[in-house]
């Protein structure tokens, strides 16, 4: 009996596993309760005195006694190891043909037990569904904010940001993790922006703070923002209207140091020896002597005409005709 009964269990248990979509594992337990059924009756009976003589003239005898049968039972609880493999699909296309499965086995009158088993047993698993779902979701959500979080940092990184490029507009740069794109702003483009500020009287605070931050990057596309600074920075009038303006505009906030503005020029020089604007500051800074130097006995004629001769060189390749000008009227005074 143990046997069938095993064997009947573990019947039942992989038509279960089936409908869940999984697989029956190792045999974990057996839970197999069991007592001790004591059935007894008295062993004699009694006849009234009265009837006993009948008897013993009839010869009668003991009347026969047909004892009922006695149904006993046992249970014992099986615990399997479940090993889930089957995908959604699986676990609930077949609901209807398992339960005619565990209804066969079971037997007719067990239907409902077996459909509430089966019932059960697919509860369980769309619960370990949404949990598994809501463990994703959580996933995601996470990732999602993380994202944001490293997209925004890029972001903010990306406006600190000033491209090496004269391009007059902002160019487009893309994340190479998120795909994420910004407009990313030029050395050309913060250029025109701050001489924008700077000609405007309340603004020009602003404009010099743009101008100056462009400038500091040292590439040669922030060339024209640091030659613009360093002309600021030059003390006494300026021959072009604008930049003067530019200087009365600043004139409580800008100090004018000719040392300053001759070492902007000669480092505008250095990363482009072909900068003919700087090349011509610096042949009048050497024409000035101390007042655009800042050192004294600084002045140096042979070398100021050489930087008029290098300045208008270049200034002629790019077809300049202002500085053309310039150049020529310094070198013929100087020769």
């Amino acid at each position: 009996m143990e046997n069938s009964a095993t064997e009947n269990a573990r019947a039942k248990a992989e038509i279960l596993c089936k409908a869940s979509g999984s697989t029956l594992g190792q045999l974990l337990n057996i839970d197999y309760n069991w007592g001790e059924l004591n059935v007894y009756s008295r062993t004699s009976y009694e006849v009234e005195d009265c009837i006993q003589p009948l008897m013993a003239m009839s010869k009668c005898s003991a009347p026969e006694i047909e004892p009922d049968d006695i149904e006993v039972s046992d249970a014992v609880a099986f615990t399997w190891e479940i090993q889930s493999s089957a995908t959604e699909q699986e676990k609930f296309g077949n609901i209807i043909e398992t339960v005619q499965a565990i209804v066969g086995k079971m037997g007719q009158k067990n239907v409902w037990a077996a459909v509430f088993i089966v019932v059960v047993l697919i509860g369980g698993s769309i619960t370990w569904k949404i949990i598994a779902d809501n463990k994703e979701k959580q996933q995601a959500e996470l990732e999602r904010i993380e994202t944001e979080k490293r997209i925004a940092a890029w972001e903010a990184e990306m406006n600190n940001t000033i491209l090496d490029s004269s391009v007059p507009s902002g160019q487009r740069v893309t994340d190479s993790i998120s795909g994420h794109t910004v407009m990313v702003k030029t050395a050309g483009q913060l250029t025109l922006e701050a001489f924008t500020l700077l000609s405007d009287s309340g603004k020009a605070v602003d404009g010099l703070n743009l101008l100056e931050k462009v400038a500091q990057k040292g590439y040669r596309s922030s060339l024209d923002a640091a030659y613009l600074v360093a002309r600021l920075h030059y003390p006494g009038e300026d021959s072009s209207d604008s930049i003067q303006q530019i200087k009365n505009y600043l004139s409580e906030t800008l100090k004018k140091d000719g040392k300053d503005a001759h070492q902007m020029m000669s480092r505008i020089v250095k990363t482009d020896s072909t900068y003919y604007k700087a090349l011509y500051e610096l042949g009048c800074d050497f024409l000035a002597g101390e007042i655009r130097t800042g050192k004294a006995d600084s002045r140096d004629l042979p070398k100021a005409l050489e930087y008029f001769k290098r300045g208008l060189t270049f200034a002629t390749q790019a077809n300049d005709n202002e500085y053309i000008s310039k150049c020529s009227r310094r070198i013929e005074a100087l020769q």
